[in-house]
């Protein structure tokens, strides 16, 4: 991330990128969510323009 306070197309390229990852050195590592409120982080993209 880039801590310009912005949240832009750089930071969701970070997001997408990471989205989903477990730390494998963490037991018992919670799963990772793949919607929230209903939506997919595909979803949340194309809302903001930003799908490719």
């Amino acid at each position: 991330m880039y801590f310009d306070k912005v949240v832009d197309e750089k930071d969701m390229y970070f997001i997408e990128k990471n989205c989903g990852l477990q730390n494998p050195t963490v037991n018992n590592a919670p799963k990772p969510k793949t919607t929230y409120k209903g939506k997919t982080l595909e979803d949340i993209l194309k809302e903001l323009g930003l799908d490719q």
